[in-house]
């Protein structure tokens, strides 16, 4: 499985953007879904939601193309960090590309495509034992 494009890409530039995005060998879509919960309201006060504009952009959009949208909420983040061995940087500002690929990779290991890091530190013990 390929993962084609891990951009960054501005709100201002996202809908021509997703407009231009090659298709070939697409078979579906992950994105992290957006909930507000009532301890983040507050903080939320004023603001355009841009991440739940641009769900509704890539929705719309794959609907039109036939392409399958898999929902994973951030709580999730955790866990994908654990089992890919991978960390989220500090800079918020660079996290969004780390969080895409950890979604993917949630999602693979979920589905039994690609193994955790147990799953590879269990197979290395077991061979060293062999």
């Amino acid at each position: 499985m390929d993962i084609f494009d891990l951009t960054q890409v501005k709100f201002d530039d996202f809908a021509k953007w997703l407009v231009e995005f090659d298709t070939e060998g697409l078979k579906f879509i992950i994105v992290e879904d957006f909930r507000l919960f009532p301890n983040k309201a507050k903080a939320q006060s004023g603001s355009d939601f841009q991440s739940v504009q641009c769900i509704g952009m890539i929705k719309f959009w794959a609907q039109g193309k036939n392409i399958p949208v898999i929902m994973q909420m951030s709580s999730i983040l955790p866990i994908a960090e654990r089992q890919a061995g991978i960390k989220m940087p500090k800079d918020h500002s660079e996290s969004h590309k780390i969080a895409a690929l950890l979604h993917i990779r949630f999602w693979q290991i979920q589905k039994g495509l690609v193994p955790s890091i147990l799953q590879l530190k269990a197979e290395r013990a077991m061979k060293k034992e062999a």
